[in-house]
Formats: structure tokens, C-alpha cells, sequence
């Protein structure tokens, strides 16, 4: 849905001594908007993760908030793996001392308690609110236009009620109309795929990359599972080990 979008956007964006391949999951969930999205589309994440790295690529960049797949890819490959949620949150601490999140999803809701995601990050102390709209991902995809109006009125609402001193879009597909955001408030506002893309750069350009006492090798071990969740065979377990040789 968004794959041609962002070709064009991230390309634009990115840095000129870069090249950005962006590729879509051959199975999974239309998008990815509750944990059972995350957990089914995980798998076929991880598999791309193992895919890039032997294709010789820098990094990976998932294109969704919910970071599916980022912990499980950090242990399998030596490159860096980024989520944008991660990322959106890390730049947020940088520009501001609070963050709310502008949500999309079925549930039209307003929230003061830390989501899971942030409190996993460690980021509950800085965090303000979050606001979902009540759009579909999908809805995004089809009409960034008429979903422009509404999520910019719900951004000015946090801006103005609850105060944050950033204002983090809370999904990839959010993209398509971030520049519009950003342009009516008055405190910055974090576009999640950019957020990672600089992220990527930056680690590529430092050399760094995850540390292997946090994100263990898996032990080798009988992984039995259907097709098409190859990523589970043993010769995949083996060609990481060795690529960490």
C-alpha cells in the first residue's frame, strides 16, 4: 500500500552517499494495529532482517510504530535493525522533556498511562499522553488527504490540552501527511520513518551497532514450524553464527 510512497519519500530524505530499498512482507497482516498483528507479521519480519544482511545491506529499518520483529532481528544479524517507535521516542527525549503520542487505529481513546511500548523503552516519566483517532491504517493509504484534516485537529487538541513538548506520530503511515502536522502546531513533530531513517544513518556512519550481551545469538536447537516461517531452519541459525565469527 504505502511501498511506492515511501520509495519517493525516503528517497527524497535521505542522505546523498545512501540508497534505500524498501520491500513489502511476501505474507502477513494488511497492517498492523494490535498485538495479534504484531505477533502474526513478526516471523516474516525477522526473515527479512536474516535476508538484507546476506544481500550485503547496512541496516533495516521497520516501517511500523509497533516495532515488530526489531528485538527478535537484533539477535539474528551484525547490522543494525531499527524501529521507528524507538527511534521517534530516543529523538523525542532529545528535543523536549515530555512526548505525547497522535495514534491511529480502530479505538477512538485518550490516555494518560504509559502504552507497553513506552514503558518497555523506559520512557514512562517523560511521557504525557497519547490520543488515538479512530482511522484504520488503511484508511491512510487510501486517502491521505481526507484523513489530513482530522489528525491535525486531534494534534492541536493534545498540543493544546495536554501540553507536550513533542508531538510524536505514532505510525509509519502518518508519513504521507506529516509535513501538513507539523506545519500547524507549534512544537516539533516527529515523523516515525524519518526518525528512523536518521537513526539507520546515523549507526551506519558511527559503525555501531547493537551489542550481542543484549541481543544473544539463539541457541541452536530443533525449530519446528510451517512453512512458510523458513527463518526457523537450522542452516539460517548457522549462517549467523558464522557471519559473527
Amino acid at each position: 500500500m504505502f511501498d511506492r510512497f515511501n520509495e519517493h519519500y525516503l528517497g527524497e530524505k535521505l542522505a546523498p552517499d545512501f540508497e534505500v530499498d524498501v520491500e513489502n512482507l511476501e505474507f502477513g497482516t494488511e497492517t498492523i494495529e494490535s498485538m495479534y498483528d504484531d505477533v502474526l507479521v513478526s516471523p516474516f519480519v525477522v526473515e527479512k532482517v536474516l535476508d538484507a544482511e546476506r544481500r550485503g545491506f547496512a541496516a533495516v529499518v521497520i516501517s511500523c510504530f509497533m516495532d515488530p520483529g526489531v528485538q527478535a532481528g537484533r539477535e539474528v544479524v551484525r547490522i543494525p535493525v531499527i524501529g521507528p517507535g524507538e527511534a521517534s521516542m530516543l529523538f523525542a527525549l532529545l528535543l523536549g522533556d515530555t512526548f505525547s503520542i497522535l495514534d491511529v487505529g480502530a479505538e477512538r481513546y485518550r490516555r494518560y498511562n504509559p502504552p507497553r511500548q513506552v514503558r518497555e523503552l523506559g520512557f514512562g516519566s517523560r511521557f504525557r499522553s497519547a490520543r488515538g483517532t479512530g482511522i484504520l491504517v488503511a484508511e491512510i493509504g487510501a486517502d491521505p488527504d481526507k484523513i489530513a484534516k482530522p489528525v491535525i485537529s486531534a494534534a492541536k487538541q493534545i498540543q493544546e490540552e495536554d501540553e507536550p513538548d513533542v508531538i510524536i506520530l505514532g505510525c509509519t503511515g502518518l508519513s504521507t501527511i506529516a509535513d501538513r502536522v507539523a506545519l500547524a502546531l507549534d512544537v516539533p513533530v516527529i515523523d516515525p520513518s524519518i526518525a528512523a531513517l536518521r537513526m539507520g544513518e546515523a549507526l551506519i556512519r558511527a559503525g555501531w551497532v547493537h551489542s550481542p550481551r543484549a541481543y544473544p545469538v539463539p541457541s541452536k536447537k530443533s525449530r519446528k514450524m510451517p512453512q512458510p516461517y523458513r527463518l526457523f531452519k537450522e542452516d539460517l541459525v548457522e549462517h549467523v553464527k558464522h557471519s559473527r565469527v
